[in-house]
């Protein structure tokens, strides 16, 4: 029964690292083929952009805009009004996030598209800027202008302030003629994706998606497809960046999800059509929140932008370590140091149900001898042998799910802690010691999996049973989680090896107090 229960346990714990890691389904749910490296992706891209009527190269008299403030360093295109970069300030340097591929083929974010009035990306707008810089506690704004035509004057607005990462954007139409005009849908797109660190590239592409909150409902994922409803965002994700529309003055009444290359989301807003009046102005407006998922940051907004993080089924328990590793983290400046106090922390809280399980797994030892009496005695009577069984267990008062019940207790912990610290953006270029330059990246030479494994060995040594069949299972176990962990985040395994030095320590402690009262 101990054994089924403990092998029992163990799977599920490789179950749900096994398919976190390597079996969760991409965003498009449609089957798609592997992400190919960079430079056949490239190829790709540029194959199905020929065809595209999105795929566009900026002229060479296309002119720039370039704007910074605190958090962000924002190149707006003349050609379309169009944003040709997006880079967030981040600890070590900044990160693009308009993807390369998509950039070289004139897939820009935010295209403006107007029923009745086409090639707008084409288009070259006026602008009497080059340059915005601001500082502390300024605002400021880029003005591009367009005639379409008709009496029609088109202006794009873009409008840019110092703290946080809400921009926002204004599309005006005035009616500059003497008589009604009619003007079609009209369509805002984020269309080049998200783009991250080259080294993530392919992980990146896997876990992309459109999401948003219609009718009050976040999606986990929004299909290709059009929504109507009341749209209070709609955006793109991935593990560590957002880029999404927010609908606040509700101008645009429709959501739109498009894939771009089979496997890239893009997400837009449409607005109904409309006439103008003789020298009529028609105004939509939108916010823009374009940075990390920093789950505090987001909670602020109170519309389920902190959902965008990926937390999982135990996501309540992640907020509540996010917020424990933040706090000590302005204790310590350095959140290797912090996950260490987290996890003396969650140790004290499950000791009980540590030293339970290892009182049970000595109990199972000693139990060891007569359980394999019976085992030859009733070897060609299973009823009788179970019966038996079970009343060994209750004449020591014992009982056979003693060991693994604490065991199953404490998954919800692991899980919840597996997530934050896989999906946290905080560990994102976070340096430990050493040769740990980033949490969320593998340990580069490996020795924090290695020392998680002989951790791991040392304690299965100290709690084997006696059973050969377990115990060789049980061995196994430290090889095939030290070959796992050897690609997660080196903030994870340093969780995990600070886990299993304390577990250690404390069966050592009882071990030997366990020695003194024999």
């Amino acid at each position: 029964m101990e054994k089924k229960t403990i092998l029992a346990v163990v799977i599920s714990m490789i179950i749900l690292l096994v398919w976190s890691r390597f079996l969760r389904p991409p965003p498009v749910e449609k089957k798609v083929a592997p992400v190919p490296e960079r430079e056949e992706r490239v190829e790709e891209i540029e194959r199905e952009a020929r065809v595209s009527p999105r795929a566009l190269q900026l002229d060479k008299e296309a002119k720039r805009v370039v704007v910074v403030t605190d958090t962000s360093r924002i190149v707006l295109a003349t050609q379309g009004a169009r944003v040709l970069e997006w880079s967030i300030k981040e600890k070590e340097g900044k990160i693009d996030l308009v993807l390369e591929s998509f950039r070289s083929q004139g897939i820009l974010p935010l295209d403006l598209e107007i029923e009745g009035f086409p090639g707008l990306s084409r288009a070259h707008f006026q602008t009497g800027e080059k340059e915005l810089v601001l500082a502390e506690g300024e605002e400021g704004e880029v003005l591009f202008n367009y005639r379409l035509g008709k009496g029609l004057l088109l202006s794009k607005i873009y409008r840019f302030s110092y703290g946080g990462y809400l921009q926002s954007l204004e599309v005006r139409i005035h009616n500059q003629s003497k008589i009604p005009q009619q003007i079609g849908n009209l369509t805002l797109l984020w269309q080049a994706g998200l783009s991250i660190d080259e080294a993530l590239l392919k992980e990146n592409m896997k876990m992309m998606k459109a999401q948003g909150r219609i009718e009050g409902v976040v999606t986990k994922k929004l299909k290709p497809s059009t929504y109507t409803g009341k749209i209070d965002w709609i955006g793109v994700t991935n593990r560590y960046f957002l880029a999404a529309f927010i609908n606040k003055k509700e101008d645009f009444s429709t959501g739109k999800v498009e894939i771009f290359d089979k496997r890239t989301p893009a997400v837009g807003l449409i607005a109904p059509s409309s006439i103008l009046a003789p020298n009529q102005i028609k105004s939509y407006k939108v916010d823009l929140l374009v940075g990390p998922k920093d789950y505090r940051y987001l909670k602020n907004f109170n519309i389920g932008l902190e959902r965008t993080l990926d937390f999982g089924l135990f996501g309540f328990l992640s907020i509540i370590f996010l917020s424990v590793l933040n706090f000590f983290y302005k204790l310590t400046y350095n959140y290797g140091f912090s996950i260490i106090i987290l996890t003396c922390i969650l140790q004290v809280f499950t000791f009980p149900l540590t030293r339970k399980s290892f009182k049970s797994m000595e109990a199972m030892k000693i139990l060891q001898p007569k359980l394999k009496e019976l085992k030859l005695k009733y070897k060609n009577d299973p009823k009788r042998l179970n019966v038996e069984t079970m009343n060994l267990y209750r004449s020591r008062k014992m009982n056979p799910f003693g060991g693994c019940l604490p065991m199953i207790l404490q998954i919800p912990i692991f899980w919840a802690l597996f997530t934050m610290l896989r999906n946290a953006v905080e560990l994102r270029h976070s340096p430990f010691i050493f040769w740990i330059g980033d949490l969320s990246m593998k340990d580069p030479i490996y020795v924090l999996p290695i020392l998680m494994g002989a951790t791991m060995f040392l304690q299965q040594k100290l709690t084997a049973t006696g059973d050969p069949a377990q115990s060789k299972m049980m061995m196994f176990m430290p090889v095939f989680f030290t070959f796992i962990f050897m690609k997660f985040p080196s903030g994870l395994v340093l969780y995990w090896l600070t886990n299993n030095i304390l577990t250690l320590t404390m069966q050592l402690i009882m071990k030997r107090k366990s020695k003194v009262k024999a």
